[in-house]
């Protein structure tokens, strides 16, 4: 098969491999009827092989030129809508309406992680995400407290998910051949009972605190909220580091912030 030239603007790497491609398939496990998200089609290479097994499906792509293609190639088009736009710009909910989908995308390397947190910020209307990623990406996604790779990017994604990698797959699988090796993964929104934050932002911002000074220990993360008088001596060890905190204590952190601060304001307004 032959290939557009790959514009290294929109980080395009298409994906050639056959053999990578039918597995991919067999594990996003396409139902009848499902409607499918996919961002990044590139030349079609899944896309042809989705398109008879769902119900519909919604091709982002922000090359001009390949939705074109696109348009031009694909079977079935009666079942296709294909937009041209940076999927950072798309609002499932506006678009969507009501109706749920499953995200399926190779998505450009060096925006990855915004396109995990933007989707995820819709999560009532994804069902699940299947995706093609940089494999240190999802090292980072899956890692566990204690690892190398654990940090904001674990934590926020595995609060807000259940999280898999799936494949690992070699750079010889694209073309061009990128310089670093890729992963596949699944997220499942909300798939889980687990402890809650009272405010996701605050646990957002909590965590961002903490890991930007991730050698320090985390009494001197937040001495902020000590100094305000926010015990936290019940819930943590302050002397461990950010990398050993699991994503429960976070959110026993920030709840804590959150009880402190609306108390606060209770007397405040008492």
């Amino acid at each position: 098969m032959s290939f557009p030239k790959a514009k290294k603007r929109f980080g395009q790497n298409f994906l050639n491999n056959k053999v990578v491609i039918n597995e991919i398939t067999k594990v996003i496990n396409v139902q009848q009827d499902d409607i499918i998200l996919e961002i990044g089609p590139g030349t079609g290479a899944l896309t042809k092989n989705i398109i008879p097994l769902c119900k519909e499906i919604i091709l982002i792509e922000i090359d001009f030129g390949l939705a074109m293609l696109l348009k031009r190639t694909l079977p079935e088009q009666q079942k296709i809508n294909i937009l041209n736009i940076d999927a950072l710009d798309f609002n499932p909910t506006q678009f969507m309406k009501n109706r749920r989908f499953r995200l399926v995308g190779n998505l450009p390397y060096n925006i990855s992680t915004p396109l995990i947190f933007h989707f995820l910020s819709f999560s009532p209307a994804v069902i699940d995400m299947h995706l093609m990623l940089q494999k240190e990406v999802v090292e980072r996604i899956i890692a566990q407290p204690g690892q190398k790779s654990y940090g904001r990017l674990s934590i926020m994604a595995q609060y807000q998910c259940d999280v898999h990698k799936l494949l690992d797959v070699d750079a010889s699988s694209f073309q061009p051949i990128p310089k670093v090796q890729s992963a596949f993964a699944r997220l499942v929104p909300n798939s889980k009972e687990s402890p809650k934050a009272i405010d996701e932002k605050l646990l957002k911002t909590l965590v961002n605190q903490c890991f930007s000074k991730r050698r320090k220990i985390l009494k001197n993360s937040l001495k902020s909220y000590l100094d305000n008088g926010i015990e936290f001596d019940n819930i943590i060890d302050l002397s461990l580091r950010p990398e050993n905190i699991s994503i429960e204590e976070f959110v026993e952190l920030a709840n804590k912030i959150s009880e402190w601060e609306i108390q606060n304001l209770t007397e405040k307004q008492g």
